[in-house]
């Protein structure tokens, strides 16, 4: 059995989601969704975001004066990325929300499918057995991708718009940690860029974005060793790093995903 192709594993992933999520794409915006976005006059105007730039602390309790909640600008402030990409939508369909919704689904398709590149390096260690057998690192990776896509604890990112902050921020730290573990076959300077890049990415979309930095606080060995038989494997350290930095982000993520899950699912429940 030859291993999955990643088109393939696109379109499974894909076909997967709009299944699980068509429905709910149109429904009305809830909760925080009304005060950060529905009632927010920042991101509709791009001007707001190059002013970040010349006037951070003034944009930050812009809103304060004028009645409004203090948290809005805060929130606008604080993850430009993610109130960028609420800007693209408003600019394209307003405050339709088919299309606030759609991204996210996209977003989330993308999160399952560097779950599933991420599990392929993990699934190259020495630890694990069956090292010659590439299709089962495939199935066991397309299969750990596929249940981050269907777990029902992923919902309030995907459904609950706002919540993009979460998913997008997860997007950027996940492919950091793919690009830091794979500098063995990348060691020169533009892999690092792209680390850091994403790193920073993830920043700017949530907060919580900040604990990539553990992507690269130590130095981890991303070497290769050589088998009897030629074939190269990563060192443990390579491997015990990529473990810690998963658990972290997966701690940090789901935690974050209880409190709203309940209480969303509960709205599309009387919604009908």
């Amino acid at each position: 059995m030859q291993p999955y192709s990643h088109r393939a594993v696109l379109i499974l992933y894909g076909i997967t989601a709009t299944l699980l999520y068509a429905k709910s794409l149109g429904y009305q915006m809830v909760f925080d969704d009304l005060l950060y976005l529905a009632e927010n006059p920042l991101f509709t105007d791009f001007q707001n975001f190059l002013d970040l730039f010349t006037q951070f602390s003034s944009k930050v309790v812009c809103l304060a004066p004028l009645g409004k909640d203090g948290d809005v600008s805060a929130n606008f402030a604080l993850r430009p990325l993610t109130y960028f990409s609420f800007f693209l939508n408003h600019s394209i369909g307003g405050l339709n929300t088919t299309g606030y919704r759609a991204l996210n689904v996209l977003i989330h398709c993308t999160n399952a499918f560097l779950t599933f590149r991420l599990s392929l390096i993990l699934l190259g260690a020495p630890m694990f057995g069956r090292q010659d057998d590439q299709a089962f690192k495939h199935i066991a990776a397309v299969g750990t991708g596929l249940f981050f896509l269907v777990h029902p604890l992923q919902t309030e990112s995907v459904t609950y718009i706002i919540q993009r902050a979460t998913s997008l921020s997860a997007t950027f730290y996940l492919l950091a940690i793919v690009l830091h573990l794979e500098c063995r076959e990348s060691p020169g300077s533009t892999a690092r860029a792209a680390t850091f890049f994403s790193a920073l990415c993830a920043m700017l979309s949530k907060e919580s974005g900040v604990s990539t930095i553990s992507c690269g606080a130590s130095r981890v060995d991303c070497s290769s060793d050589a088998t009897a038989d030629g074939t190269q494997t990563r060192s443990p350290a390579f491997h015990s790093h990529a473990r810690r930095a998963i658990d972290a982000d997966c701690s940090q993520h789901a935690s974050e995903g209880i409190l709203w899950n309940s209480r969303f699912a509960s709205c599309l429940s009387y919604r009908g």
